[in-house]
């Protein structure tokens, strides 16, 4: 009697999807494992991983990519993003251009891959299996088969210009108005609050800003193996702590104050937040001034008090236990070459630009204010130091 065989394929989904977003789909082998994720674009999207039998120890060899792939792909929504990765064990001279002759079984693996219209993400001869011993070479075996789109389609924008004011606030307090307001006492409560204001401001700014009109996009294959294999330097050995500071507990003040400093329309981070719906939501000085966008301020009033008693405890309880909420911990990422350069194989001639969420970035604006305080007011810095 053999041994069954063993489920080789695993798929890895993060915590911060629910359970309404995504559900497993029926495959009726252990090499091959299948899920539909629902993005927070509204496209669906089909998981696949793949283990493709190199021999007919407990299936036949290439059962994966001929008996199982091919009915799975016929019953997957034509709508549907596909992204197969796996092993597959086969050689073709579309992955690996040293293959003279191909396979049978991986010539009806593209016929497959064609059929359903996928193409290859990554380049050919990429290697990715590394054989335990130097007397061969690695080869490009595991492949990563997908239905992405080849040209960059940028995301839908918000106009955070035309932002109805009044809707706003209706449906921030309604939201708002649910949400608990507990003391914030450890970690794990300062992360759960962070993300329910951050939803609470999303289901607000949903409701009352449009869509931009979609700008056409492309994407610039710049990026190389070169650039990818480069060395990165080593980071600086970290200085030890000075000894503590007087450090106040938050005031509302202070959270105002950085909220109007910061500039409306400022770049956002993965959130899509501006500046500009916190400011929305503020008791201005003069409630009876028209801003520029012609709304009387004295229509939003009622906002900030529902507001502040969830972000001025969020900001404090953050200062207090020396806790980023976790969901602030990511960014948009952007590089960009320098301009005008010979050899941009070097990664100095590229550049960084990271999108933080606003609503982190005003933590660091009032922790930036209160250590140039604390630095005037001691004088912790020579009077002939500049820059």
């Amino acid at each position: 009697m053999t041994n069954p065989a063993s489920i080789r394929p695993i798929i890895l989904l993060s915590a911060r999807l629910g359970p309404a977003a995504t559900s497993q789909v029926a495959v009726y082998s252990g090499d091959v494992v299948a899920v539909d994720v629902e993005l927070s674009t509204g496209e669906k999207a089909r998981i696949v991983s793949i283990y493709n039998p190199c021999n007919d120890k407990y299936a036949p060899r290439s059962h994966s990519t001929l008996t199982i792939l091919p009915p799975l792909l016929a019953a997957t929504p034509t709508s549907s993003l596909v992204v197969i990765a796996g092993d597959f064990n086969l050689s073709h001279p579309d992955w690996d251009k040293s293959v003279g002759e191909p396979e049978d079984e991986a010539e009806e693996a593209v016929r497959t891959f064609s059929n359903a219209g996928l193409t290859h993400f990554l380049p050919p001869d990429t290697p990715t299996y590394y054989p335990h011993t130097h007397s061969h070479p690695p080869k490009p075996l595991d492949l990563i088969i997908c239905s992405l789109p080849t040209t960059y389609t940028p995301q839908p924008r918000r106009a955070f210009r035309r932002t109805d004011p009044d809707i706003l606030e209706r449906a921030f307090l309604n939201v708002i108005s649910r949400l608990p307001t507990s003391p914030l006492l450890t970690a794990v409560n300062i992360d759960k609050r962070a993300v329910q204001l951050t939803d609470a401001l999303q289901t607000a700014v949903s409701a009352a800003t449009p869509f931009a009109r979609a700008r056409a996009g492309r994407v610039v294959p710049w990026w190389s193996a070169t650039i990818t294999s480069a060395e990165v330097e080593e980071d600086a050995p970290v200085e030890p702590m000075p000894a503590p500071l007087p450090w106040p507990e938050l005031h509302e003040c202070e959270v105002v104050s950085a909220i109007m400093q910061a500039r409306p329309f400022a770049a956002s981070g993965p959130d899509g937040i501006p500046n500009h719906v916190l400011q929305l939501l503020l008791p201005h000085l003069f409630p009876h001034k028209k801003p520029p966008d012609g709304v009387s301020n004295i229509v939003l009033q009622a906002a900030w008090p529902a507001l502040k008693t969830r972000l001025v405890p969020l900001l404090a309880a953050s200062l207090r236990l020396g806790h980023l909420p976790t969901s602030w911990h990511d960014a948009t990422g952007v590089v960009l070459k320098k301009p005008k350069k010979d050899d941009y194989s070097l990664t100095k001639l590229y550049r960084l630009i990271c999108f933080e969420r606003c609503i982190s970035k005003l933590l660091e604006l009032i922790v930036a204010r209160r250590i140039t305080h604390l630095v005037d007011s001691l004088k912790l810095l020579p009077t002939n130091h500049f820059g």
